[in-house]
Parts: C-alpha cells; sequence; structure tokens
C-alpha cells in the first residue's frame, strides 16, 4: 500500500469520490486546485473555506475522513495498545501541566466565570483525540474477547463527553479546572487498568494488512461477506457465510477492517460507494484488509472471531421450520456472552435465498431488506445492515443513544447538530 502523502491529485479526487453525497459538489475544487496525498493530511478549516466548503457540518465531514486517512497513513504500522495508552498518558499529563502552569500564573483569578483558552481547549481536544484511537483498539477483535473492556469503553465514552460538556458550562474557572483534573485522573487510572488486563502478545503487537483476492466466483454466488460501518467510519467485517468465496479463503476474519477495494481507499467512504466498488467486476474482487494481533496461543479468542453462517434455506412458510434459528441461536449466545457480543454486533443473515448475482453477472445482494422503490445498486453486498450504519456517530452521540449497540437498531440515527444535509 502505498503511503497517502505519495498521493496525486488524481487519486485525491477518486476517493472523496466516495465520500458523502453532500460533498461531492466540492470534488471540482479539489481537482481545480489540484489537491495533493500531502496536501490533503495537513488540510485545514481554512484551507477548505478557500476550496469553497462554507458549511461547516460538510467541513466537520472531510476532516472526520481526513483524520481517518491520517491514521492509516502515520499508524498503520506503529499503532498498538502500548502505544496508544503512552499518547494517552501523555496528553493527560500535557493537560495537567497546563493547569498547573496556569494557576501558578500571578494573574491567575480561579473565581472568575469566563471561556476557557484556546490553549487549554487545544489540550482538552489533545486527550480526546488518543482516547478515541484507543476506545476504537479495545473495540476490534480479539479483545472484544476480554469482558471487562466493555464497561472500559463505557468509561471512556462517558469521559470524553464530561470533558466536552465541561469546557462549555457556566462555572467558576477554579471549578472547571477541578472537573477536567477529576477526569483526567479517571482516565489516567483506565490506562493502568488497561495494560493490567491484557496479555503481554496484545500489548505490543501491531496492526498488518493483507491482501485477499476473491477469484472464481460462480452465477449467483455472492462474495459472502457481512459488514457493518462502525461508529467512527470504519468498514468492518462481521462474519463470513459458510463455504463462500470469502470463507474459502481462511483469511477474512470478524473485526477485520476493510481498507481498499481493486486497490482503491476506501476508508471514510459512504457504504454505498464502497457497495458499488465491491460490485465493480463480477469475476472477482482484491481486498486489503486491516488485521488485528490475535494475541497469543493461552488467549481466548473472542466469540466473534471466524464466525461463520450456512446460506439460510427459503421459507416456505414460517411455521414450517421447528428447528431453532440462526437468530435465535444468536439471542442464546447472547444471553451467555453479551458483554463481548455487544462489542462488535454482528447481523443475522438474511431470512431470504442468497441469490446475489443474476446470469448476466450483475450482483443482487440478498443481505439487506429491499424496497422496489430503492435506486439499484444502494443495498451493501452480503451483507445485513441497520439504517445507522449508513452514517458514523461521535462519542457524543454513541452516549447519548442510552442502549446497547443492538437495541441501538431499531432507533433513528442521531448525528452530532447536523442536519440531514450535513449543514
Amino acid at each position: 500500500m502505498d503511503p497517502i502523502t505519495k498521493w496525486t491529485p488524481k487519486h485525491v479526487v477518486d476517493w472523496m469520490k466516495g465520500l458523502d453525497d453532500s460533498l461531492q459538489q466540492y470534488v471540482c475544487s479539489f481537482e481545480r486546485e489540484k489537491i495533493n496525498g500531502e496536501q490533503l493530511l495537513k488540510i485545514s478549516h481554512q484551507d477548505l473555506e478557500e476550496l469553497g466548503v462554507a458549511r461547516i457540518g460538510h467541513q466537520e465531514l472531510v476532516l472526520e475522513s481526513v483524520d481517518l486517512l491520517c491514521a492509516l497513513n502515520y499508524g498503520l504500522e506503529t499503532d498498538n495498545l502500548k502505544s496508544l495508552v503512552v499518547k494517552m498518558r501523555a496528553s493527560i499529563g500535557n493537560l495537567q501541566n497546563s493547569i498547573a502552569s496556569r494557576r501558578n500564573n500571578p494573574s491567575y483569578d480561579g473565581g472568575t466565570s469566563r471561556k476557557p483558552t484556546n490553549d487549554f481547549l487545544t489540550s482538552v481536544v489533545e486527550l480526546i483525540g488518543p482516547a478515541k484511537a484507543l476506545l476504537a483498539w479495545l473495540d476490534r477483535t480479539p479483545l472484544t474477547g476480554i469482558s471487562d473492556f466493555s464497561s472500559t469503553k463505557n468509561k471512556i465514552i462517558q469521559l470524553c463527553l464530561d470533558l466536552t460538556t465541561t469546557v462549555q458550562q457556566d462555572c467558576t474557572v477554579f471549578e472547571m479546572e477541578e472537573k477536567i483534573l477529576e477526569v483526567s485522573k479517571i482516565l489516567n487510572g483506565i490506562c493502568d487498568q488497561t495494560m493490567r488486563t491484557t496479555s503481554d502478545p496484545l500489548k505490543s503487537l501491531c496492526t498488518c494488512v493483507e491482501d485477499v483476492q476473491l477469484t472464481h466466483i460462480r452465477d449467483g454466488e455472492g462474495l459472502g461477506m457481512y459488514i457493518k460501518s462502525t461508529y467512527d467510519g470504519l468498514h468492518v467485517i462481521t462474519g463470513t457465510t459458510e463455504n463462500s468465496p470469502a470463507d474459502r479463503t481462511h483469511k477474512i476474519h470478524a473485526g477485520d477492517e476493510v481498507i481498499q477495494v481493486n486497490h482503491q481507499t476506501v476508508v471514510g467512504w459512504q457504504l454505498k460507494n464502497l457497495v458499488g466498488k465491491l460490485r465493480e467486476d463480477p469475476s472477482g474482487v482484491v481486498l486489503l484488509l486491516k488485521k488485528r494481533p490475535t494475541g497469543s496461543s493461552n488467549f481466548t479468542p473472542a466469540p466473534l472471531k471466524n464466525m461463520r453462517w450456512k446460506p439460510p434455506l427459503a421459507q416456505t412458510s414460517p411455521s414450517q421450520s421447528s428447528a431453532q434459528s440462526p437468530s435465535s441461536t444468536m439471542d442464546t449466545s447472547m444471553k451467555k456472552e453479551k458483554p463481548a457480543i455487544l462489542d462488535l454486533y454482528i447481523p443475522p443473515p438474511p431470512a431470504v435465498p442468497y441469490t446475489p448475482r443474476d446470469g448476466k453477472g450483475s450482483l443482487h445482494f440478498s443481505g439487506v431488506y429491499k424496497s422496489p422503490l430503492k435506486p439499484k445498486g444502494l443495498e451493501s453486498p452480503n451483507s445485513f445492515l441497520d439504517q445507522e450504519s449508513r452514517r458514523r456517530f461521535t462519542i457524543a452521540d454513541y452516549d447519548h443513544l442510552g442502549v446497547s449497540p443492538i437495541e441501538a437498531s431499531l432507533l433513528p440515527t442521531k448525528m452530532r447538530g447536523r442536519s440531514q444535509c450535513h449543514g
């Protein structure tokens, strides 16, 4: 995989064409100004203003997607659990030092009520970033097999929300700083707990990328992958169909992130555009997957690892089969392994015949419910996706839902202060 800093303006344009529909109006501006990969990774709000991206919601969408590219470009070979904890501790230390420095200033007046300075807000933001990165790492196989991390992740989400709300509250400077110090102290304790709970191999092993080629796809046979978009805008494989092309490779597992499809980077893309890329060549697909470390031999893997389903049979009548359905089996397993299962929700197999391709080689994906009025090509390949997975959640949105990921699928998508047009 070539570094994103080496992208040409054409690479940037091709990547932007997969982003949110509301951003397509700006593609021509990026093309006209010949923005390359290095410029893209350093792009700022002011740069976007000059490119004609005036709406704050649209700027946020671009910058969030660029953040994903930055993480992919700079952290792919270096990030591991230990390094992420170190970064988070460093950010906590910087924030605490910032507060101590303010209080040592002779002109400091903690009894006044005023907005925090830009430097102070920057320190808070620089703590939330590593916290989100650590949260994303804990939310992947095999760490989903450690039940203790379920509560840890919830704490991180709540504490990050506390940080963002505290700096907006109407209180004295001293009270605000005390609340921030309390949150940072708890986050520091989470760092210690995480390192104690995790086995040595999982602390130091980095992610790796692997090419997987799906070929010899027969008519009437799909790729056999179940894909779900995470809260942070990544596309994660949640399982494969038994004996499908994806399953036969023995290289695709739950928790793998789809980085490229046919050599096109799809990080930050809309799900429907990822689908279109997967459908591009009926004869096969080349995937680049980002894989997390699998741990040591004595580590108990997450129950999601290597999850496979048998292709469902057509049902002529709901009452004809008395056997336990896949969904009921999954419900039973969730009662036994609820904390781990809920960390990465695997949707059940589709309840209709699995016929993703027609005789002409066109794909028809049965992993989603279809509507006769829905334009062809918007459904996800071999996946059963909830409406909320088409957009990404912020940390604050995730907390406001107040329900588990499975229950959240029944609720409408809630975005951070954005309208439907992302304005």
